[in-house]
């Protein structure tokens, strides 16, 4: 199976799921990013650690 990221319509979908920012603490990770990255992982069967070795995937 390909890869392909979110569309805008499927983020829109899922972005009112995403916990609020917090308002002290280090900065949060790109939801969106997050998410991707996760369906690569899960879409293409490959480890998780081998989704670090494309730098689309470093957060």
């Amino acid at each position: 199976m390909e890869f392909r990221e979110l569309s805008d319509g499927e983020w829109d979908a899922i972005k009112p799921f995403s916990p609020p920012k917090a308002r002290v603490g280090r900065p949060r990770a790109d939801d969106r990013l997050t998410i991707d990255g996760i369906l690569y992982v899960l879409t293409t069967g490959c480890r998780w650690m081998d989704g670090y070795a494309n730098p689309l995937w470093l957060l």
